[in-house]
Order: structure tokens, then C-alpha cells, then sequence
């Protein structure tokens, strides 16, 4: 069984799983791409960034960075290609983003907002839903200029109010955020789940955490 479709089969939560990197390097290079690419290219990464391989420069416009690198893991490349084609002229091929199960993978700058399980359908969908300034959290993994627990906060606030807008929500600090409804402190509890392999390529387990929403109350 591929490591996505064990991950959907586990009822695995997207919420809170992206990586944090509040700033993101990106460096191009045609390729081919090895299985630790930005390592072998002998990439220095700039302080607080994390570096990511393109293939090509992006635009000053919202572009959808997406993960093909196949030889990190199978499902990257099985998954990422189909999404990269149906995105067209707007999406770049990137190297490894983290959480190869969650393929197809995608990166939206400059929003910095990661998506996974998307596939060339949903793709389409979910541009048209950002440029019409609307943020759908179904493929939603996380804000990634936060950490874990506050982009699962985000999201289950989102979620718990009915909040569309990308710009609904605004991050004050801890777990705090704004909103047109108000500043709300978001409570979460993380249930650490039995260990699983994580990728189709080696036999690495890890126990990834499902966010559950505890409270949402006014901030004073």
C-alpha cells in the first residue's frame, strides 16, 4: 500500500501538519532531482529559511509550488504531476515539502498556505476559490509561518465559525486570533497516534498528531 493511501486509510487529519517555515528559499535548478536534492545541490540555507529546488523562477503573482520529487518518495511524483499539469502556466515543480503520504502536495506563495491531497480537480477548484478571496480548509494543512498547534487552531476556528475570507483570520500571537467576529483564544489537545510508516521509500515510522478543538473563547 502506497504511504498516501495508508494515511487516508488511518482517517489521518490534514490540520496542523505542514511544516513551519516562515520563510521559504527558493533556489532554481532544472533537475534531475535526487532523492535528498536541495543536500546534493549543496544548498546553504539563509537564516530562517528553509530552502525548496524549482524548476523555474516563479511570478510576483500567486503561483502553486508542487512537489514532484519522485525519488524522495513515489506518491510525490504520482500524485504532484497531474496537479502541476492542471494548474498550468501558474504552477512550478518543487522538491520535497514535507509529508509525502498528504500528496499531492501544494504550496501557494505568497499566502504561504499548504495543501495536500489535492489532485488535478480539486487543484483547479481550490485556485479559483483563492483568487475569488476565499480560503476552503478541506485540503488545508496549515498556515506555514505558524506552528503546528496554531495552524490547527486556525483552521478549527475556521471551521468552528464558518470563516471563508482568507483575510478572516488574523494571527495576534500564541493562539490568539482575529476575526470579523472577534478576537477569539482558540484552545486545542493533540492525540499522538500509533506510530506508521510515513513514506513509500524506506521503512521510517513516525506518530503524527490529530488536533481536536477544545474551546474558543473571547480574548480579554
Amino acid at each position: 500500500m502506497r504511504c498516501s493511501e495508508l494515511s487516508v486509510s488511518l482517517g489521518e487529519e490534514l490540520a496542523g501538519s505542514a511544516p513551519h517555515a516562515p520563510r521559504w528559499q527558493l533556489v532554481v535548478h532544472p533537475g534531475p532531482w535526487a532523492r535528498d536534492a536541495v543536500a546534493e545541490v549543496g544548498v546553504v540555507a539563509e537564516d530562517g529559511a528553509k530552502p525548496l529546488l524549482v524548476r523555474s523562477p516563479i511570478g510576483s503573482g500567486r503561483t502553486f509550488l508542487v512537489c514532484t520529487n519522485g525519488a524522495r518518495d513515489p506518491c510525490c511524483a504520482l500524485h504532484g504531476t497531474p496537479v502541476l499539469d492542471a494548474l498550468g502556466a501558474r504552477a512550478v515543480a518543487c522538491t520535497h515539502l514535507g509529508g509525502h503520504r498528504f500528496a499531492a502536495n501544494v504550496l501557494v506563495l505568497p499566502d504561504n498556505l499548504l495543501f495536500g491531497r489535492l489532485d488535478a480537480e480539486t487543484a483547479i477548484r481550490l485556485a479559483e476559490e483563492l483568487d475569488a478571496g476565499r480560503l476552503p480548509v478541506e485540503h488545508l494543512r496549515g498556515r506555514c509561518e505558524l506552528e503546528p498547534e496554531q495552524q490547527a487552531c486556525e483552521i478549527l476556528l475556521r471551521r468552528e465559525l464558518g470563516l471563508r475570507a482568507l483575510a478572516d483570520t488574523a494571527h495576534r500571537g500564541g493562539t490568539t486570533f482575529a476575526t470579523p467576529l472577534g478576537v477569539f483564544d482558540v484552545h486545542v489537545s493533540g492525540e499522538r497516534l500509533p506510530p506508521r510508516r510515513v513514506s513509500c521509500r524506506d521503512v521510517k515510522e513516525e506518530s503524527p498528531i490529530r488536533w481536536r478543538l477544545d474551546t474558543i473563547s473571547a480574548h480579554s
